[in-house]
């Protein structure tokens, strides 16, 4: 009888445990506010301009939301994720509001059959929620771009780096949601496009 009472307790505890509810993951996209080219009023330079995919830094690469709780200790959440992987959402990104700024004569992946003039590479070294505090948590991105001129193979310096910047931005969520943390990603996002579209312009306008 002690056995069959144990036995009933164990089934009766195992299947607590198979229907135990687990949340449901939840995928999200930053929402970045490209500029309007009607809104801009900048002549376009006469530079086509192909965006290479992004390279990620580890351990950024995945689609799970990734948190940095103390200095040396990091965080995966397997609930929580990045609808594509972040090097597609850098480099659609970068292509959407580029091309949107109306800044150059053309701006596409590097898969377009159309002959560049320089080409964009972005390296993303930093894409987290930082928690270090738990009050006001922050997302920060952080992307180093270089830009290379498309140069025959007998020119000097070929592939070589024409300019390169790091840029890096901190914005603090407004609460602890997942939510939030994706709106202050999309905020730190384009306010990097923001920059990078400022710096391209000043630099191929003096350089051509």
């Amino acid at each position: 009888m002690l056995s069959l009472a144990a036995v009933a307790a164990m089934t009766l505890a195992s299947g607590c445990a198979l229907n135990k509810p687990y949340p449901e993951k939840a995928s999200f996209l930053p929402n970045i506010q490209a500029p309007r080219i009607a809104d801009t009023k900048v002549k376009p330079l006469n530079i086509r301009l192909k965006v290479r995919n992004t390279r990620v830094k580890a351990p950024f690469e995945g689609k799970s939301f990734v948190y940095r709780l103390t200095d040396d200790h990091w965080e995966t959440d397997f609930y929580k994720e990045w609808l594509t992987y972040p090097r597609d959402i850098l480099t659609e990104s970068t292509v959407d509001y580029l091309a949107q700024s109306g800044s150059m004569a053309m701006t596409s992946t590097e898969d377009s059959l159309v002959e560049a003039d320089y080409y964009l590479e972005g390296v993303l070294n930093g894409f987290y929620l930082d928690k270090r505090n738990p009050t006001s948590p922050t997302s920060e991105v952080s992307i180093q771009w270089v830009l290379i001129p498309n140069r025959p193979l007998s020119a000097a310096n070929h592939d070589s780096a024409f300019w390169s910047k790091d840029y890096t931005q901190r914005i603090q969520c407004k609460d602890n949601t997942s939510q939030a943390y994706v709106q202050s990603t999309a905020t730190a996002l384009g306010k990097i496009f923001e920059s990078l579209n400022t710096d391209l312009i000043r630099v191929l306008e003096t350089s051509n």
